[in-house]
């Protein structure tokens, strides 16, 4: 565990050098807020909502202030015509206090004596400020600038600040705590500015949204892959058609500013449709539902964690493969590299799905990604993947196998985690990592098994044949892999590795008009499950990356640090 930490540490290290503290992307119950660190040393608390029972019902939950005095924080944006309520940390409910810093600084712990600030913007903290937030009184800068033998109350060139207990508001006390509701940082799903640049309208053939096209703007990218989801090359180009055709563009290459792109509803995600559609309100509920799960019980050092680890195809099947790199060899490497990140610094234990028979599971530093077929299933007995369905097939009956296995040990499901490595091929202008879970709505088989006489020869089948999926369960699966998603993504993105701009958590893969889950998540059961696309092959920046060693040993700690988070929160 020490060289973990040590790993931790290095990153963190990095961080303080690299990011900056702006408006943070908080979602409560689905409701978009924002915790904004100002130049001026303040914390606020911006509510954009436009419904009111969203304002109360985020004043009851966060805010120590009676309603009517609300009226004292309102304010108009003139831009956009509209109102927000900015609320000082002051007034912010204790927990919510603590809830905020951590947010805001996703280093801080709470560690023996007091509590450990890690300072990641040294322009918008200083000792007074440090002060009002931990302690509820700007007075005791003199006291903190002191015990930490500070020579001013500036914060430029330091690393960290202590603050110990006798300072210490009673909430920053607690080692553990609980805060009521699922709080979210950054949804990772199409943002709501993006929504509020379309408008609706309807002609003869049917209903539409508009979007003014800006300066620089290509309609693949700024409409298509944006607003409907679409990534693989084919769809893109075929809708661009589509919409062009529709919106009467001649050129899809010469669009002016400003040009009122119609894009038919019927290909838009249910994210960006009218307020009164019947498919987005169904959409809004369901995902309220899905919040009633969560993770509530924290693993440190991952004990008693169970990860199994699968890379995407091998065998006869390569995956994706551009000017010769092959998707295979890359995911399988960031495989081997993240199995030993774990081994040597956890004490998870790894279960792989998968093993080249050759090199076993070393880590390979060159960048010859040729695939070589040597890749056998660690089934039993072991498939040699000469088939690429049954391959698939059997990856989810070894999960499946694996987890049943581990709960009959009595392993608590929630500490068992699938994640399967992938490399993308899309449209050649996208770049970056998405994630995708298993969206129960498109679930929706109670029962699912093969009858194959292909499969009769492995014991993971003839365990059980077939398995069941009740809806609870479904739904409890999309929360705790929704939520590993998210911690993955961020630990991505704050080791400065880039993740796809428009929706990097996905559901479903979309192709055409047809969304399904892809199957080694659609058939399993493991609760916490999710799917890694590195990058696009097919763009020359991801493919240059995929390459070069020291990126996939990044993505590799990148992601064993999400894992961490995840068990960690």
């Amino acid at each position: 565990m020490k060289s973990f930490s040590k790993l931790i540490f290095l990153l963190s290290a990095v961080l303080l050098f690299s990011c900056k503290i702006y408006a943070l992307d908080v979602y409560i119950n689905h409701i978009r807020l924002e915790i904004d660190l100002s130049d001026d040393r303040e914390i606020h608390l911006i509510i954009k909502a436009d419904i009111k029972e969203n304002i109360d019902f985020v004043a009851d939950s966060l805010i120590n202030l009676d309603k009517k005095e609300l009226g004292r924080y309102l304010y108009f944006d003139n831009e956009n015509k509209k109102q927000f309520f900015k609320i000082p940390y002051t007034v912010f409910l204790e927990i919510f206090k603590r809830k905020s810093i951590e947010l805001l600084f996703s280093k801080d712990r709470r560690i023996e004596g007091g509590w450990r600030h890690i300072v990641s913007s040294p322009a918008k903290e200083d000792i007074y400020s440090l002060s009002l937030w931990f302690t509820g009184v700007r007075e005791n800068y003199r006291v903190l600038t002191e015990v930490n033998g500070l020579k001013s109350t500036s914060l430029e060139g330091v690393n960290q600040v202590f603050i110990p207990d006798k300072l210490l508001l009673p909430v920053f006390k607690s080692r553990d705590y609980k805060f009521p509701y699922l709080i979210t940082v950054r949804s990772f799903q199409p943002r709501n500015q993006d929504r509020e640049l379309l408008k609706y309208g309807k002609d003869s053939e049917g209903e539409y949204a508009i979007y003014e096209l800006q300066k620089g703007e290509a309609l693949y990218s700024a409409v298509v892959v944006r607003f409907t989801g679409m990534t693989h090359a084919e769809d893109v180009l075929c809708l661009a058609d589509i919409i062009a055709d529709r919106s009467k563009i001649r050129r899809v290459d010469d669009i002016p500013v400003g040009y009122k792109v119609k894009i038919p509803l019927e290909y838009l995600l249910p994210e960006f449709l009218p307020e009164n559609s019947q498919e987005r309100q169904e959409y809004l509920e369901f995902q309220n539902e899905i919040l009633q799960y969560s993770r509530d019980i924290k693993v440190a050092g991952l004990k008693n964690v169970h990860i199994i680890l699968d890379a995407g195809h091998g065998g006869i099947d390569p995956g994706a493969v551009v000017k010769k790199i092959s998707e295979h060899e890359v995911v399988y490497d960031i495989m081997c590299r993240l199995k030993g990140l774990i081994e040597s610094n956890t004490s998870a234990t790894v279960h792989p799905t998968i093993k080249d028979r050759k090199r076993g599971f070393k880590s390979y530093d060159g960048k010859d990604m040729t695939h070589d077929r040597n890749e056998n299933l660690l089934t039993d007995p072991v498939y040699d993947l000469s088939n690429s369905k049954i391959g698939v097939n059997l990856r989810w009956y070894k999960a499946n196998y694996i987890f049943e296995k581990l709960k009959s040990q009595n392993v608590p499901e929630e500490n068992i985690v699938f994640i399967s490595i992938h490399a993308d091929h899309l449209y050649a202008t996208l770049s970056g990592s998405m994630i995708y879970i298993a969206d129960s709505r498109y679930l929706n088989h109670s029962r699912y098994g093969l009858t194959s006489s292909s499969y009769k020869k492995f014991k993971e089948y003839r365990h059980k044949p077939a398995y069941s999926f009740s809806r609870k369960a479904r739904l409890k699966s999309q929360a705790l892999s929704q939520n590993l998603a998210k911690e993955i993504l961020l630990s991505l993105e704050n080791t400065g590795i880039n993740i796809y701009p428009n929706l990097p958590l996905r559901g479903y893969i979309i192709r055409g008009k047809r969304k399904y889950v892809p199957a080694v998540l659609r058939y399993n059961i493991i609760p916490t499950k999710i799917l890694i696309e590195i990058g696009n092959l097919n763009n020359k920046q991801d493919r240059g990356n995929m390459v070069d060693h020291r990126f996939r040993q990044s993505v590799a700690e990148a992601i064993l640090n999400g894992i961490a988070d995840y068990f960690d929160h």
